[in-house]
């Protein structure tokens, strides 16, 4: 076992009354790996804000090292050298980082430090969202082509170092480099929430959960809604995330609703915490829809399947390779409302149906909790020992 692992992530962390807080996605993920061995977290300090950081560190098992502000991405790119002339000493003290990617950082982490202390773990596909982000501006074009870069860069950056991602997808993506495929799933017990009712709501209740983006399909989904009212299929659609750009996404959604005259029906919730707080939308709701024109796995999945809500998700990146239609989810194509609608009726019509689906997907679930995840990263990178 390595004496001390650093671990990298661009999600910041922040200090509020000597206590350490970050995004409850990452940081209870953080905590449970802290607990089998001395962790520093290495990353990016900022301004304490209780709704972006909405877990706190308890672990006495955490130590954390801040490299400076986080930067546009542009910067951290191409002038990233800066940060490592500046904390190379220290953090090459480590036995092993974590470095969670895709980041700008990637290709300096690999340039400053031997290739057996580097291990990057893989959970997004940068190539795919740039295929499919919309370009509107000038800015949404440098945007695009930097991001297409910046994933042929830390292609090559792979090159001689151990790899670790957590998806089929990015498995046959990097195959060349001989990937271990892990899970990065931070399920708990008290995520679980074994239904014995399977009837629906009504109206039906529908939700979204994650960055409020128009390439995760919220467009498409907001145009099924009315098409069902129109059919005399009432819904309720919760949709619980954040967006990151400054509202823009937000107010084009909310200009689609009232375009489509359903304002009664959708309901803008703010992002919610890991846990309890979003364990009650699952809960609450029927049906959760992930319609993204591209994905790795979201986590969302298998959180809703862990509340027994019922997925209807887009058959993109690792999700048909992970999932089987109409076993544990309901496959749909991306950019098509008119499945989301078919889906939609499908299970409200085919109770027994249904019923397997969400059972099944319970029992799925069971298998990628947190403590699963750990104990995978921890096999792979002591693997070398």
């Amino acid at each position: 076992m390595y004496k001390i692992i650093g671990f990298y992530s661009h999600i910041p962390f922040a200090k509020f009354n000597s206590n350490y807080y970050t995004s409850s996605f990452i940081g209870r993920y953080l905590e449970k790996l802290s607990n089998n061995t001395n962790l520093l977290v290495i990353g990016h300090l900022e301004n304490y804000d209780k709704v972006k950081y909405d877990f706190e560190f308890s672990s006495v098992n955490i130590k954390f090292y801040n490299i400076g502000k986080k930067r546009h991405s542009l910067i951290r790119f191409f002038f990233g050298f800066k940060t490592f002339i500046f904390h190379y000493k220290l953090l090459s003290q480590v036995d092993v980082i974590i470095v969670r990617a895709p980041t700008p950082l990637s290709f300096w982490f690999k340039l400053f430090f031997k290739n057996k202390i580097i291990k990057f773990l893989l959970v997004a596909d940068e190539k795919e969202g740039a295929k499919n982000k919309k370009v509107s501006t000038f800015r949404d074009l440098i945007i695009k082509y930097f991001n297409l870069f910046s994933d042929f860069v830390l292609y090559y950056s792979l090159k001689n170092t151990n790899v670790l991602v957590n998806s089929k997808a990015l498995y046959n993506k990097y195959l060349i480099y001989r990937p271990k495929l892990i899970s990065t799933s931070n399920l708990i017990d008290s995520d679980f929430t074994k239904k014995l009712n399977f009837t629906f709501n009504k109206p039906l209740k529908l939700l979204y959960v994650g960055r409020i983006d128009l390439t995760k399909g919220v467009l498409e989904i907001l145009e099924s809604i009315h098409v069902l009212k129109k059919l005399g299929i009432h819904c309720n659609f919760d949709i619980v995330g954040w967006d990151d750009s400054g509202n823009n996404n937000i107010r084009v959604l909310k200009e689609k609703v009232k375009y489509l005259n359903i304002t009664q029906s959708v309901n803008f919730c703010g992002k919610k915490s890991q846990g309890k707080e979003l364990n009650t939308f699952y809960n609450s709701s029927d049906i959760f829809i992930c319609a993204s024109y591209h994905e790795s796995f979201p986590r969302t999945i298998y959180e809703s399947m862990a509340n027994s809500t019922v997925v209807i998700a887009s058959s993109v990146g690792s999700i048909p390779l992970e999932l089987e239609h109409k076993k544990n989810v309901m496959l749909i194509s991306p950019k098509n409302s008119q499945e989301i609608v078919s889906s939609i009726i499908y299970l409200t019509q085919n109770f027994k149906e249904r019923k397997e689906i969400i059972k099944n997907a319970y029992e799925l679930a069971k298998t990628k909790t947190l403590t699963h995840s750990i104990k995978g990263l921890l096999n792979y990178i002591n693997e070398d020992l």
